[in-house]
């Protein structure tokens, strides 16, 4: 258990002794809504005798001549028309953002879902925006200096319990450890920042893409780069701060990592070379890579939870394009797939599930 309040009522040790089983076939048991739930099944189940299933069409159709919601298939939800075919991005500039790109691929009916429904703001999500903006704006890499800005911002954090909110406190405090660690690593290897903040925009696809050919679809990458960071070699490393737990299935290894090569690509393209030249001026430089940053994710072997990309070819450059024009083309459907299970670990299952009921179903 994670808290007091999820513990069940000891009253729930008594049903083992005190309660009843219903049969939910008998439908003498049955309240009206429960009854309309079961004969609805019987009506569409295929293994049903036929003199089953019209016996079950006909209460259907006398319930619904009582008013009973939902007897009337004129109420059932998944016999309904279409309200529209057209398609999502009509003539329309498609925006991808490359940390989806892996769920669009898998499958585009949940994102589609992801993006009408939203997702609902939580605390690790807030903690992250404040570890996030510790690195950037602290005065000296320091776990006191991190902290303090933590300190500054806490208020805007509500936990259910004090409690939660001290191991809250303390699992900040172990990430921010991690960073100050990692930003020690950097300057005793002569590297430093160059961009704490790169905001870029890349346009793919049309009559005049960035990169890549052009296409009848035209696609833009809007994308927020944490850090921007420049050794003594001038090479560039892209670092993506990641305040959660590295999960392989979902972020990839590699060239695999989208997310990493649309920032490396965003510096292919000269997106970066402006606020380059403003920081760091007069220096040369050229791509190192990119690798995302888990300091909940260090081990023996990877002593700062790095996971890490090798620069961008031009080869690489060329087929991540035309990859997100895929993504693309699948985002601006007017139909979207889905497979039929559910990932387990996906966090919004619960609003994705709506989506798999068949079209006439008991609940």
């Amino acid at each position: 258990m994670s808290g007091d309040e999820e513990n069940p009522s000891p009253l729930f040790t008594l049903t083992t002794h005190y309660s009843t089983e219903l049969d939910l076939t008998d439908s003498s048991t049955l309240t009206a809504a429960q009854l309309v739930a079961h004969l609805r099944k019987v009506v569409v189940d295929e293994t049903t005798p036929p003199q089953d299933r019209n016996a079950a069409a006909a209460a259907l159709q006398e319930l619904a001549q009582s008013n009973i919601p939902g007897a009337d298939p004129s109420e059932w939800l998944g016999l309904a028309e279409p309200s529209t075919t057209n398609a999502v991005f009509a003539d329309e500039t498609v925006t991808v953002s490359p940390s989806k790109m892996k769920d669009i691929r898998s499958s585009a009916a949940d994102w589609f879902v992801d993006r009408v429904g939203g997702t609902e703001k939580n605390i690790a999500m807030s903690l992250g925006s404040i570890i996030h903006k510790a690195m950037e704006i602290a005065e000296e890499p320091t776990i006191e200096s991190m902290m303090a800005v933590v300190a500054d911002r806490w208020n805007e954090l509500e936990f259910d319990a004090p409690w939660a909110g001290e191991r809250e406190r303390e699992k900040t405090q172990e990430i921010l450890e991690v960073v100050v660690k990692y930003l020690n690593h950097l300057t005793a290897q002569g590297a430093q920042l160059a961009i704490p903040e790169a905001k870029f925009s890349i346009t793919l696809g049309g009559d005049n893409p960035d990169v890549g050919d052009p296409a009848e679809l035209t696609a833009q990458i809007h994308g927020f780069i944490d850090r921007v960071e420049i050794g003594a070699d001038g090479a560039i490393t892209i670092t993506d701060l990641k305040t959660g737990n590295y999960n392989k299935n979902r972020v990839g290894s590699g060239d695999d990592i989208d997310q990493l090569s649309a920032y490396q690509l965003a510096y292919f393209c000269h997106k970066l070379d402006d606020a380059l030249a403003e920081r760091v001026p007069g220096r040369r430089h050229h791509l190192g890579g990119a690798q995302l940053f888990y300091p909940k994710a260090v081990t023996n072997r990877n002593h700062f939870g790095l996971y890490t990309q090798d620069a961008l070819s031009p080869e690489r450059a060329a087929e991540f394009a035309a990859d997100v024009l895929s993504v693309a083309q699948l985002m601006a459907a007017a139909e979207f797939e889905a497979p039929v299970e559910l990932d387990s670990q996906d966090r919004s299952a619960a609003t994705k599930r709506w989506i798999r009921v068949p079209e006439v179903c008991s609940d």
